[in-house]
């Protein structure tokens, strides 16, 4: 709920604004990415989640928003729970996956990528779009348009959730995902692994 400051000084104010719910938002999301984390995965202050890259870096602290950390958690728990792992030898999973086309840089949230022998592969690009940052104005609007069209035509099948929709329902969101990545590959004869 927002909040109706009540301060009449500047000083005030930003006392006020310290203590208000909404400055707090961010950090009470992150930590309730944190007990979704330990939820799901068993995985308890102090104990190690293996969530490592081939260079020992966990993906998770690539994402850039408490958002796109719990669609991150629910979707590598998905893939679990339908028997395969999002980061083998046939699947990668990676946040903020950047491409250059034309000379011009775009990145996207996550890239799902899977790769089998005989040059198949599937690739699908999640997006996890805010209100605020994309919604701007109506060259903004524009933008986003035309750069989705581009990255569109560079992977198999591209899925854009609303913050809203991950912050409500993680698990759906991912179920949703699994189901596109299964659909492509069954579409282009391939196997989950």
């Amino acid at each position: 709920m927002i909040t109706k400051f009540k301060a009449i000084t500047y000083k005030d104010f930003l006392k006020e604004l310290d203590a208000s719910d909404e400055n707090k938002l961010p950090k009470m999301i992150d930590e309730y990415v944190e007990a979704y984390k330990q939820h799901l995965l068993g995985v308890y202050d102090g104990d190690t989640y293996q969530d490592g890259d081939e260079d020992g870096t966990e993906s998770i602290i690539m994402t850039e928003s408490p958002v796109e950390r719990m669609f991150y958690v629910a979707l590598k728990h998905e893939a679990f729970m339908n028997g395969f792992s999002l980061t083998d030898e046939y699947n990668s999973f990676s946040p903020q996956e950047e491409f250059v086309l034309e000379k011009k840089k775009y990145r996207v949230d996550f890239c799902l990528t899977a790769v089998r022998s005989a040059g198949k592969r599937v690739v699908i690009f999640i997006e996890v779009d805010g209100h605020k940052f994309h919604n701007d104005s109506k060259l903004k609007v524009e933008q986003d348009r035309k750069r989705e069209r581009t990255l569109r035509g560079i992977c198999d099948e591209m899925i854009v959730f609303t913050a809203s929709e991950v912050y409500k329902d993680p698990e759906d969101c991912a179920r949703e995902t699994i189901r596109t990545f299964k659909k492509m590959l069954m579409k282009k004869g391939m196997s989950l692994r």
